[in-house]
């Protein structure tokens, strides 16, 4: 059976992400080192939803706060288990419930 996944990503916006890591960290070289390590995270959930997506995989919305995609339950259980997706309940943006809808 099909479901709908929230995929939350690390990444929000590159000036205030960066802007974040340089307020936390000792100098810019620092900030931008930290910045691609979140960055390298961000890539490495994208590979592991990949891996495990199924041919008839999709992105059902993607929006500035939420990514949210459907697969079938037993190809996506594993990656739920290990928290990097969150079946979708209710509370999703309301640009993503007209999508959706």
């Amino acid at each position: 059976m099909k479901k709908l996944y929230e995929f939350p990503l690390p990444v929000h916006k590159q000036g205030d992400d960066l802007a974040g890591h340089v307020e936390h960290c000792n100098t810019h070289r620092e900030a931008l080192l930290s910045l691609a390590e979140q960055f390298e995270v961000a890539a490495d959930l994208c590979r592991r939803v990949a891996r495990k997506a199924g041919d008839d995989f999709s992105v059902e919305c993607a929006e500035a706060h939420m990514v949210i995609i459907s697969d079938e339950e037993s190809r996506m259980e594993p990656l739920e288990e290990d928290e990097v997706l969150f079946e979708v309940k209710e509370d999703v943006c309301e640009e993503c419930k007209t999508k959706l809808n």
